[in-house]
């Protein structure tokens, strides 16, 4: 998912979901069936945050604790990310999943998971883009727009 506005996403080709509310965005490896209660919570993190006006730390704090309370195993690909501050961005990478975000100064600071669990991050100064990707994502179309809701995608 790709965007020089956060208040919407640009899905990237692939196989996982894209969601975004308002924003807040999180990409996730389309769930098989011991993965579906997790990718649930990870859904169910980004709705309830939007609902009480939260921020992307406080969804970075749920999507944590949600990856955290998954018993072993390799570390499931997403990634979540949102404002926090007055000009910052809060983004958390698992798995196989990463983050650019690009500031107005031209700046680029990316964000890649790793195999012990999720790397977090707080990065600081106005954000001019974001892209959260899954492994394999293709390039985003520029007409796509998803403001909010969940599709198919790689990011």
């Amino acid at each position: 998912m790709s965007g020089g506005s956060r208040a919407f996403a640009r899905p990237l080709p692939g196989d996982g979901l894209v969601a975004q509310e308002g924003e807040l965005s999180l990409v996730c490896a389309a769930p098989d069936a011991a993965a579906a209660p997790l990718v649930d919570a990870l859904l169910a993190a980004l709705q309830e945050v939007a609902e009480a006006g939260g921020d992307g730390a406080e969804l970075v704090r749920r999507v944590s604790r949600a990856l955290a309370d998954r018993a072993g195993g390799r570390p499931p690909a997403c990634a979540a990310a949102g404002p926090s501050g007055r000009s910052g961005l809060a983004v958390l990478v698992s798995g196989e999943a990463s983050a650019r975000v690009m500031l107005a100064d031209g700046d680029e600071v990316r964000v890649a998971g790793g195999p012990h669990g999720p790397s977090e991050r707080t990065v600081d100064g106005p954000v001019a883009s974001l892209e959260l990707a899954l492994g394999g994502a293709g390039r985003a179309e520029p007409r796509l727009r998803l403001a909010s809701g969940v599709v198919r995608g790689g990011g």
